[in-house]
């Protein structure tokens, strides 16, 4: 069994018809220079897409061809077919709703005053489960693609699930990396394009490996932690750094710094418990602007002597950096605190921490894991992983999520004392919005009848609303008897909406719905819209061909 270490559709070409009607007024003296003649030349279209976006089945597509010439261009398919549910108009637009995945040639003519043009392309259509970790061209990843369980974490999709970030030891996906270590990777599901985000200064390989990987919701932004000492000049701290790669400018910043002056991150305490110095597992605001991370350095804000792994908010803008794993009136935790979110305004922060001073002097006596959320507004920290009337988690609770607006929280944990009736001795995932007058605690991780699973249930993510949570499990009784025959650990999405119809839907499968064979899935998350889910599997039948016998990244559409 594998576990997960932490949580954490509408495909638009965005292609503009782009026509540039050229009239040249022409004229000349004729004999005895007494008047002129105008003159107009009109410019045959030529199609200037270069190729159409990938499609989804059963989403719908929109997208707009592109051409220069006449402005008057009609558009019509000389050759081929669309599939079903797809068609081109006269003004160019491809656009429907295709029913069946596969690749169609079609031939697409542009015709206008001028004459016409020609111009050949394959429409793409995506299967319901899609293979991720490959290269531009689809080529398989020649090694391990997904975070391993030493490190934990996930690959995680941008808002719309464009596109999706991963991390691979795989030296195929781009050209020219040759450095032997694991590299964080971007993949544009619209165009195919792959890009590595963890290069070095003036694009030499990292020199260190580069484990977890995160997006900003509008795809703009990716933070990743990395071992490497070249990925910015200067490194010479010799730990584990936090860095932020603008997707646009490609240029790679290290956010795990000293408040306002931007100096290194080291341990002048030493970290408690043989822990090793370094920062790790961040995450980000809406817009990339404000980086969540844990870290065992001391030199990041004054007045950090704990020793302990705390959790800190940097300000890309401001360059601020803020640590946010404190009790009241900012008193330092007493124990190790990490896998942290962020709400999309930045204010709310959630983490899971063993320190028992987070909350008020002898309120958390349990010994345990617990979940709390800071809201950076008013300092305040509150504990969420508690059962009815505040009873404290009679066992660890791990790798929260946490909604768009900071009022849902997910978690799973060991207690058994959360919510009545936990009598299945596993782990479980439960969600719970912290901020109503009454917060209850709900385990989600059962069956449409309210059913407990009968194996463990682990590393939730939430949508942006909070009403789909996507989890790995080893249950086999969340779909109903006899469904869940594959013996391995699988990835769920409960929809958490009171009456909400089959509200429980296995996503590891192939594109007929096939359940996963040859091996686990796990390290699940959602999209922002929750249209689709990625995680990392080694099963080999969940797209054909995938003959590369290692854990790879796969996208599924959720049902």
């Amino acid at each position: 069994m594998e576990q997960g270490g932490r949580r954490s559709g509408m495909i638009h070409g965005f292609l503009f018809l782009a026509v540039a009607g050229v009239l040249a007024g022409c004229s000349g003296g004729g004999a005895g220079g007494g008047g002129g003649e105008g003159k107009t030349v009109v410019v045959p279209p030529a199609i200037t897409t270069t190729r159409l976006p990938l499609a989804d089945v059963m989403l719908p597509y929109d997208s707009a061809l592109e051409a220069t010439g006449s402005p008057d261009i009609t558009w019509s398919l000389s050759g081929g077919s669309l599939p079903a549910g797809v068609s081109l108009s006269g003004a160019g637009t491809i656009s429907g709703t295709p029913t069946l995945p596969g690749q169609f040639p079609v031939t697409i003519t542009a015709v206008g005053p001028g004459g016409s043009d020609v111009k050949s392309f394959t429409f793409t259509v995506r299967s319901r489960t899609s293979l991720i970790s490959v290269d531009s061209a689809g080529q398989q990843g020649n090694a391990e693609s997904g975070a391993p369980p030493a490190y934990g974490g996930e690959a995680e999709l941008s808002g719309d699930g464009r596109f999706v970030v991963f991390n691979s030891s795989a030296g195929n996906l781009v050209s020219g990396d040759i450095n032997g270590k694991r590299d964080i990777f971007v993949h544009d599901r619209a165009t195919g394009e792959v890009s590595l985000a963890s290069s070095g200064v003036a694009g030499i390989p990292a020199d260190g490996d580069s484990p977890l990987g995160a997006i900003s919701e509008d795809g703009h932004i990716i933070a990743y932690h990395s071992f490497a000492t070249n990925l910015v000049n200067g490194d010479q701290n010799g730990a584990g750094d936090v860095f932020v790669w603008d997707r646009n400018t490609k240029e790679t910043t290290r956010v795990s710094v000293v408040t306002l002056n931007g100096g290194e991150g080291m341990c002048d305490v030493p970290p408690a418990g043989g822990l090793d110095c370094t920062s790790y597992d961040p995450h980000l605001s809406y817009d990339g602007n404000l980086v969540v991370f844990g870290s065992t350095f001391s030199n990041l804000i004054s007045g950090d002597t704990n020793g302990q792994a705390d959790i800190f908010v940097h300000d890309r803008t401001t360059k601020v950096t803020e640590r946010v794993s404190v009790g009241p009136a900012g008193v330092e935790s007493d124990g190790f605190s990490g896998n942290p979110g962020i709400s999309a305004d930045g204010r709310y922060v959630v983490f899971e921490s063993k320190a028992t001073t987070l909350i008020g002097s002898g309120q958390d006596t349990n010994g345990f894991s617990d979940i709390f959320v800071h809201d950076r507004v008013t300092g305040q920290t509150t504990r969420v992983s508690v059962g009815a009337g505040g009873v404290q988690g009679n066992d660890h609770s791990f790798t929260p999520s946490i909604s768009r607006d900071g009022r849902i929280v997910a978690f799973w944990s060991l207690a058994s004392n959360l919510v009545a009736n936990d009598a299945n001795g596993v782990a479980d995932v439960f969600v719970v919005d912290w901020q109503s007058p009454s917060p209850t605690v709900r385990r989600v991780s059962v069956d449409q009848n309210g059913v407990e699973g009968n194996g463990e249930s682990r590393v939730p993510m939430l949508s942006r609303d909070g009403r789909f949570v996507v989890y790995e499990s080893d249950a086999s009784n969340l779909i109903g008897a006899g469904q869940d025959t594959n013996g391995q650990t699988d990835i769920f999405v409960v929809d958490t909406q009171p009456g909400a119809v089959n509200p429980v839907r296995r996503v590891s499968v192939d594109g007929d719905g096939t359940e996963a064979v040859g091996g686990a899935s796990f390290f699940a998350a959602i999209s922002a819209d929750a249209r689709f889910v990625s995680y990392t599997s080694r099963a080999t039948n969940l797209v054909a061909n995938d003959l590369n016998g290692v854990a790879d990244v796969f996208v599924t559409q959720r049902p």
